[in-house]
């Protein structure tokens, strides 16, 4: 009674065996270019029995299946590739030196693109900053947007936080995104959640940045109105006084937005005197602006500020501020008679 178990046992493991050589012997007539007829012919019964310690519990494996897996195993160059890490670098521009200067500006700009990329799972290599750079002009024109240019691999990112603080002209945005993207370059603007290689890019993107050019030119003719309504009122308006005048106190007082003292324009006697003696060597003894010039400088004699004529365009300069106050003085000594 025991020995027919462990008979039967001996018997279904030669079985297997037998079973399993022939299934190699299909495999390797299979490498060998062996149709898939005579793979067949060597399967025997088709089905493989795996032996598990237990001999009570017994899986089966589909042949073809067990052929497929031997025959065409995964190869390395066929594994799927990991995905590389793409480098990208971040642009930042201020307009002015305040704002350099406190980091506000900057600080924003730098956290918005840290969490673009993090987002996008960029490496973020660096940042190129132009400290009190204006937008109208082109960012290549620019010390670190050059900087930034040069440095430009293939497959490289660049991240900018908003649109305007890289571009403020279609045209320079248009060329640039071009070249960069010829070279393999991607561009990537932050708050428009969009990069060149979107096909959205080309409709959106110069639109947009046609409004930050109109809004530009918007600013800057407010400033202009501005800036005329303050000459008109003989009120402070830039760092240096018109030729001709200079700053002086106010004499109603008052005090500026920043609590320095008010102050206004008057007519500065001095450089009133200086453009009268060049107006004199030209109109009555016939120099030229040039002879003036070489007069002056080369007979030591300095402006009223005690610094020297730097040169003949100067001297014209004066000449003709001469000329537009005495026009000017006519007229309302005319309008008050």
């Amino acid at each position: 009674m025991t020995d027919e178990p462990a008979g039967d046992s001996q018997k279904q493991l030669a079985e297997v065996e037998e079973d399993c050589a022939a299934k190699r012997k299909a495999a390797c007539l299979a490498k060998e270019g062996e149709p898939l007829q005579q793979r067949e012919k060597w399967n025997g019964a088709g089905v493989m029995a795996r032996v598990d310690p237990r001999p009570e519990i017994v899986a089966d494996l589909g042949d073809a299946e067990l052929i497929e897996a031997i025959c065409n195993p995964v190869r390395k160059e066929d594994a799927p590739e990991k995905k590389e890490t793409l480098r990208a670098y971040g642009y930042i521009r201020v307009s002015t030196e305040e704002q350099a200067k406190s980091g506000l500006g900057m600080a924003a700009q730098k956290d918005a693109i840290e969490r673009y990329c993090a987002a996008k799972g960029l490496k973020l290599e660096g940042f190129f900053a132009d400290e009190a750079k204006s937008g109208r002009s082109p960012i290549l024109s620019r010390p670190r947007g050059k900087l930034l240019d040069d440095q430009l691999a293939k497959g490289d990112q660049v991240i900018l936080a908003k649109h305007d603080r890289g571009f403020r002209n279609v045209i320079d945005m248009l060329k640039t995104t071009e070249n960069w993207t010829e070279r393999g370059v991607v561009t990537h603007i932050c708050n428009w959640s969009l990069d060149t290689t979107q096909p959205f890019w080309k409709l959106f993107a110069p639109i947009a940045v046609a409004l930050a050019e109109w809004e530009g030119q918007m600013i800057r003719e407010r400033v202009t109105e501005a800036l005329r309504m303050r000459k008109r009122q003989g009120r402070r308006w830039g760092a240096r006084a018109p030729l001709g005048f200079k700053w002086v106190a106010d004499p109603k007082g008052g005090r500026s937005k920043k609590g320095n003292p008010r102050k206004i324009v008057a007519v500065d006697p001095k450089v009133i005197e200086d453009m009268r003696m060049i107006a004199r060597l030209h109109d009555e003894e016939g120099m030229s602006f040039h002879e003036i010039w070489r007069s002056l400088f080369y007979g030591k004699v300095k402006r009223s500020d005690g610094r020297e004529w730097a040169s003949p365009s100067m001297i014209c300069r004066y000449y003709h501020r001469y000329s537009e106050l005495k026009k000017r003085r006519v007229k309302e000594v005319e309008g008050k008679g």
